[in-house]
C-alpha cells in the first residue's frame, strides 16, 4: 500500500528525483498521436499569464511557493483557464478564472487533504483584491470579486456535496 492511500504524506511535498525520472521515461507525449500542448499555448498568453505570477509572501506559508501546490502548479492551472476561454468572448471572464486558477491554492497549510484550503484563499482573495489587481495590472468589481470568491470556494468542496 502507497503512502497516499495510507494517508501518511508528509505536510510539504516536493518533486522528488524518482518522481521526475519517472515522468521522464513515460512522457505521454512521446508518442506521435498526441499533439504537444504546448503548441496549443499562444504567447499573448504567456504574456497575460506572466502578468498573473503570484508573489510568493501571499502563499499563508510561503515554503509552499515551491511545494506541489506552489507557483509551478498554479501557474499550469492558469494556463488551463486560460485554454478554456479561448471561445468565451468575455474578457472579465477570462481575468476572472485566471484570477482564481492562479490564486485557489495560495492558502493551503500543506500539500496533503487540506480541508477548507478554497474557501481560505477566497476570502483571502476579497480582502487583498486592490493589492492583487495592482499587482496582476487589472481592477475587481463587485461582481467579478463575487465570481472569483465563488470559483475558488467551490475549489475544494467535498465530492460528496454532489451527490
Amino acid at each position: 500500500m502507497n503512502l497516499a492511500e495510507q494517508k501518511m504524506l508528509p505536510l510539504h511535498q516536493y518533486m522528488d528525483l524518482e518522481t521526475t525520472e519517472w515522468l521522464a521515461t513515460n512522457n505521454p507525449f512521446q508518442n506521435k498521436d498526441f499533439t504537444s500542448p504546448l503548441k496549443q499555448i499562444k504567447q499573448t498568453d504567456l504574456e497575460l499569464l506572466s502578468k498573473f505570477k503570484p508573489l510568493k509572501d501571499w502563499f499563508l506559508i510561503p515554503a509552499l511557493a515551491n511545494s506541489i501546490h506552489g507557483i509551478r502548479h498554479l501557474l499550469r492551472v492558469g494556463v488551463c483557464s486560460l485554454l478554456l476561454t479561448r471561445t468565451v468572448e468575455s474578457k472579465r471572464f477570462s481575468i476572472n478564472l485566471l484570477t482564481a486558477a492562479i490564486l485557489h491554492d495560495i492558502r493551503r497549510e500543506h500539500d496533503k487533504d487540506d480541508e477548507s484550503h478554497g474557501q481560505r484563499a477566497a476570502r483571502w482573495f476579497v480582502e487583498n483584491a486592490k493589492i492583487i489587481g495592482d499587482h496582476f495590472k487589472v481592477s475587481y468589481d463587485e461582481q467579478d470579486k463575487k465570481e472569483i470568491y465563488l470559483a475558488m470556494t467551490y475549489h475544494d468542496v467535498d465530492y460528496a456535496y454532489f451527490e
